[in-house]
């Protein structure tokens, strides 16, 4: 997803705050164009040049990838058509439905492996992945897709009791500090793993 399309969806939440519940049509166009945005930035990165297949990749994931194009497009136009008809709390449930969507995404991949975070490590290290790798790619991959049933959850009960104040709080910054916050205990503890792998293989050829 591009930088524009992750920007336009953080600000979502505060122009919701800010205009939604007076101006709920102003809120349904603005969805439009993360959408539409999306959609574009799909058709650009799906490209070959952008998503080379790697070996073990079949129809499999790409039917996935595109189920979930379309399970967001299609709750994301139920939103729009709901504000546009002037029912502003149904804005509320759009993170909802983002954190049900990649839920989806990331649980499906570990029916059928490789796993999304495994197809992406692979292309960063396709020299050193190992079955030490897959197994932690795969184990990220469950912790994610846990993270997202958990901020969804919360994310309902904010939308669900309207409580607009903190629903603006926490899905326009707190669940975006809670992302990085796990990329980065990610990225230290793959750090870790890295060295200790590199140490092994070093000593393994000095023996």
């Amino acid at each position: 997803m591009s930088l524009f399309v992750i920007l336009l969806s953080a600000g979502f939440p505060i122009f919701i705050w800010l205009y939604g519940w007076e101006f709920p049509k102003l809120a349904a166009i603005y969805l439009a164009v993360i959408l539409v945005a999306r959609f574009f930035s799909i058709q650009l990165f799906s490209k070959p040049a952008f998503n080379k297949q790697l070996p073990g990749e079949g129809e499999t994931h790409n039917s996935g990838a595109r189920l979930s194009d379309i399970l967001l497009l299609i709750g994301g136009l139920i939103i729009c058509v709901a504000l546009l008809l002037g029912i502003e709390s149904v804005g509320l449930y759009y993170p909802v439905l983002v954190n049900g969507v990649l839920f989806v995404v990331f649980s499906t991949s570990l029916l059928s492996p490789p796993g999304v975070i495994e197809r992406l490590a692979r292309r960063q290290e396709k020299e050193h992945f190992d079955e030490i790798s897959q197994r932690y790619t795969h184990n990220l991959t469950k912790i994610w897709c846990v993270f997202f049933i958990l901020n969804g959850a919360v994310c309902f009960y904010l939308a669900y009791y309207e409580k607009l104040e903190w629903w603006t709080l926490y899905t326009g910054f707190l669940s975006y500090g809670l992302i990085g916050l796990l990329l980065g205990l990610e990225r230290i503890l793959r750090g870790g793993i890295s060295t200790r792998m590199r140490l092994s293989r070093a000593s393994g050829r000095g023996q």
